[in-house]
């Protein structure tokens, strides 16, 4: 029998879902979790003009969609994921959010290996968020508990 996907399940995979708030970025970042790209769109017009778009599953089951302005790098990064995927991949990780900055310009990266934390502060606070983060584990050492 065929394998046949329901088409109204497919359109509504690109729409709606979880995006990350800035705070919760900065808390991804802060605390170095990994976390999987499950899919991805090299470039999506959203609310904010042209974005890549990368769904992410953390370790606890957690999806969420991470949306960043196109750049080729993320382009070409979000079209070698979905062709791993198409390949029967279920996922591509671990991915580690980054942050970059250069004079007054900020922004968010995906990265391979965990980052040091640059201590962005929790906007609902005036405290600034941890210093330090926890070490984090190496791709090879998260064994068979992964959400997949």
């Amino acid at each position: 029998m065929a394998n046949i996907i329901s088409a109204i399940e497919v359109l509504a995979a690109d729409g709606g879902g979880l995006y990350l708030a800035k705070e919760d970025k900065a808390s991804l970042h802060n605390a170095q979790r990994p976390f999987w790209i499950t899919n991805a769109i090299g470039e999506h017009d959203g609310q904010f003009g042209p974005q890549s778009v990368f769904m992410i599953r953390e370790k606890d089951g957690t999806d969420a969609k991470l949306a960043f302005g196109v750049t080729e790098q993320r382009k070409e990064l979000a079209r070698k994921i979905t062709t791993a995927i198409a390949n029967g991949a279920d996922a591509v990780g671990p991915f580690y959010l980054g942050r970059w900055e250069n004079g007054t310009r900020s922004g968010w990266t995906l990265t391979p290996e965990p980052t040091k934390p640059m201590s962005i502060p929790d906007i609902s606070s005036d405290q600034p968020a941890a210093k330090a983060a926890p070490a984090a584990k190496k791709a090879d050492d998260f064994g068979d508990d992964l959400p997949f």
